[in-house]
């Protein structure tokens, strides 16, 4: 299955404008209506799109921040913590 997340992320103070596309099994919730959750591995984030990044104000030049390879490794980890859509 693929999953696919669209959002804005508070990242390390900075606020992250973000696409992300995944695949994988998901469900939200009690993954397999036994109140356990699915095993570890089995989703998996494959593309991570940052469209903007800021302190405040999206709208604000003086507000941007720089995309690093740092903060690309933390959004993909709280990206871990979103709910993503089916496909």
């Amino acid at each position: 299955m693929t999953y696919h997340y669209e959002g804005t992320l508070l990242v390390s103070g900075v606020y992250v404008e973000v696409e992300a596309k995944a695949e994988g099994f998901y469900v939200e919730g009690d993954a397999f209506g036994y109140g356990c959750e699915p095993p570890d591995g089995d989703f998996k984030i494959t593309e991570v799109n940052i469209i903007k990044a800021y302190h405040d104000d999206p709208d604000d030049p003086g507000d941007a921040v720089e995309i690093t390879d740092e903060l690309r490794k933390k959004t993909k980890r709280k990206l871990y913590d979103e709910d993503f859509k089916e496909d």
